[in-house]
């Protein structure tokens, strides 16, 4: 119901940004859906209303990476999934790529608590299962004043308590209330790992302190061989490309993101080391003296940001099925 709402209430606006009446614009919706495969907010976001057959055809699509992710995904268990989504979990897995301190919740230790606040002054309390930034909360340690009673709380909840992470001063001058991060999404099949060109830079909106679409967030794509952002951004509320970033007014297109062989070579290493999960998108936080992850994303992390420049990721991804699974996969 609450996606129905939403599509009536994007409706009218995209209508007149696209200069189209809403019956022009509800057709073209479901030629993108039926027979493209495209969610709302691929249709959206990457302006398929403006698009002929032969470009939509060129789009990755929800449904096309579906197909993708089901299959480079099929041998994966429950609990190799669990690995990547399970934020406790995937802290404790991909260890030699996460730096921050944190907390488990769910093993309560009283005096590990202690510890940590006095490490953290600022620190993420954040669901151990969630998306899109949902359930994220700010805490301050000074604010506990009785931590007794906080550990009693967050012994009661799934959730995990992160240091908050001092990211590189590059990224902190363009919005410096959040953790500004990159979205790079790998394909891998045995030991070979792709990195899909076109990856995102997802930066916080003015005063988040959280860098997804969903809060409020803009995305700029990147060209992933060199890590400069390469093109104008978009966010979910936009009606235009976004050349400034809107906290700070810096300009983004050619933006150089610092440490950017370190972030390839930390996703490759990750890739390599998810069991049985051959498809995921990564978040990822540059550090001053590195990077490291924040996250993993599975079942068919969202394209959009990979395709803002542009629609090779489609291509690239078939490419590397028939070179590996030729006769496996259609």
């Amino acid at each position: 119901m609450e996606k129905i709402k939403r599509f009536f209430r994007e409706l009218k606006p995209l209508a007149a940004q696209g200069g189209l009446s809403r019956g022009r614009l509800i057709a073209s919706f479901c030629v993108s859906r039926f027979l493209h495969g495209a969610s709302w907010d691929n249709f959206r976001v990457l302006e398929m209303y403006r698009m002929n057959g032969a470009g939509k055809r060129k789009v990755y699509t929800y449904r096309r990476q579906k197909k993708i992710s089901d299959f480079l995904n099929r041998d994966a268990r429950p609990e190799d999934l669990r690995a990547l989504m399970d934020k406790n979990a995937f802290n404790t897995q991909f260890a030699a790529f996460v730096k921050r301190e944190w907390y488990d919740s769910a093993a309560p230790d009283r005096e590990k608590l202690t510890r940590f606040l006095r490490d953290n002054e600022t620190f993420l309390e954040k669901p151990i299962l969630s998306s899109q930034g949902k359930g994220i909360e700010l805490r301050r340690a000074s604010d506990i004043t009785d931590e007794d009673a906080f550990f009693r709380e967050i012994s009661e909840k799934k959730v995990i308590l992160e240091g908050f992470i001092r990211q590189h001063p590059a990224l902190s001058e363009i919005n410096p209330t959040s953790v500004n991060t990159i979205r790079l999404i790998t394909a891998r099949y045995g030991d070979d790992v792709h990195v899909i060109h076109g990856g995102g830079l997802r930066c916080g909106g003015r005063d988040a302190f959280v860098d997804n679409f969903h809060s409020g967030g803009c995305a700029y794509p990147i060209d992933v061989e060199t890590g400069i952002v390469d093109g104008p951004g978009t966010s979910l509320g936009s009606k235009t490309r976004i050349l400034r970033h809107p906290s700070t007014g810096k300009v983004m297109p050619g933006f150089q993101i610092p440490n950017w062989d370190d972030v390839l070579r930390t996703v490759v290493g990750a890739a390599r080391a998810a069991k049985n999960v051959g498809y995921i998108g990564w978040d990822v936080a540059v550090l001053p003296d590195g990077c490291e992850l924040i996250e993993a994303n599975v079942n068919y992390p969202g394209t959009n940001i990979v395709q803002l420049d542009g629609f090779t990721a489609l291509e690239q991804v078939r490419a590397f099925m028939k070179e590996h699974v030729a006769g496996q996969w259609h």
